[in-house]
């Protein structure tokens, strides 16, 4: 089709392999993991959410934990992305550090108002969850006598259902690993709902509502709101998730207001650059000798726990983790990850 009269020229763009992480998108969208560590063990998170049909709804989400661990922050946020890879992934961690992450994730309660999406039932619901029901710990003693040589984790019942209606959040997992700063990584997520949401649009956010969001205190002061937000936003600006950001006054004077437009590699993402309108819009080429992207099935996640297997490293006391992926339920071999062989299934 012929452009129209003075339409700007849609340029192709070289972009970066991408590496999807999947996410259940609730659990992403309301907040759970704080982007600092502090010593609360519960907080609350407001939000205004817009329904499939265009509703607006107010939504609530209470997160509680236990005194003695806390509330998840960024480091589990860093375990959690890991563990939804489920692939081979090589890190080292404390013993410590992994049971902690493990009882946190277990003991932190959730208490929703119209915050987590049930997809099988198409409705938000107002009830009490956990993402993870069960944990074995390494070592610990199993019904048979024996004891566990992995941890042996069981995820929800809730979240097992929403993944496998594909109620899921793909994240570039490269690019959040270029991310150093934990405000960078809350924000990181959020962006890609946001300017999905604005089809790739410039945004505008509340200076309260976002520090609300992210568990970070709300200063009075702009220059001092600034030099907080700055080093986070200039990260994600690096990595071309966001193209300009700016923080100003409201048109009243009384409040804050953070605008945000995106960057050319959030643009790139498949699920963001099918929305794109307007003078954002750009067609991104694949790299040269590039293969087209596998088809992968999703579906299929049972109960079935899920093992992190664990090795001692000899030159120290810290562990080599890696997070192992499950056969799906009934599945073919040709459905089972490239690299099964060389992982441990917990489902044998």
């Amino acid at each position: 089709m012929p452009e129209s009269a003075g339409a700007l020229p849609l340029l192709p763009v070289v972009v970066e392999e991408i590496d999807l992480v999947r996410v259940e998108k609730s659990l992403h969208s309301l907040g759970f993991f704080a982007s600092t560590a502090n010593r609360e063990f519960s907080r609350t998170i407001v939000q205004v959410i817009r329904r499939p049909d265009g509703q607006k709804i107010h939504a609530k989400a209470v997160i509680e934990g236990i005194p003695s661990l806390g509330l998840p922050t960024t480091a589990d946020r860093d375990k959690y992305m890991a563990f939804m890879k489920i692939a081979l992934d090589q890190r080292d961690f404390h013993y410590d550090e992994i049971n902690d992450w493990c009882k946190r994730m277990v003991a932190t309660t959730i208490m929703s108002q119209a915050s987590i999406f049930l997809a099988d039932r198409k409705q938000y619901a107002t009830d009490t969850f956990h993402v993870f029901d069960r944990v074995v710990l390494v070592g610990e003693e199993l019904n048979d006598g024996t004891r566990s040589e992995f941890y042996q984790v069981h995820l929800s019942q809730w979240q097992l259902t929403n993944l496998n209606q594909g109620y899921l959040l793909p994240l570039d997992f490269n690019a959040y690993l270029d991310l150093k700063r934990d405000i960078a990584k809350a924000l990181f997520g959020h962006l890609i709902v946001w300017f999905y949401a604005s089809r790739g649009q410039s945004i505008e956010k509340k200076y309260p509502d976002l520090c609300q969001l992210l568990n970070i205190r709300a200063y009075p002061h702009l220059s001092k709101a600034r030099s907080v937000l700055e080093p986070s936003l200039r990260e994600l600006t690096d990595i071309e998730y966001l193209s300009s950001w700016e923080l100003v006054r409201t048109t009243k004077g009384t409040d804050f207001k953070l605008s945000l437009t995106p960057g050319r590699r959030l643009l790139s993402l498949p699920n963001i650059s099918a929305v794109v309108i307007g003078p954002s819009k750009t067609t991104f080429a694949s790299p040269p000798n590039s293969k087209p992207p596998e088809k992968r099935n999703y579906t299929g996640y049972n109960s079935r726990p899920i093992a992190i297997r664990t090795s001692r490293c000899c030159s120290c006391k810290s562990i080599t983790t890696s997070f192992a992926r499950r056969r799906f339920a009934g599945a073919s071999k040709r459905n089972i990850h490239p690299n099964a062989s060389r992982l441990h299934s917990a489902t044998k």
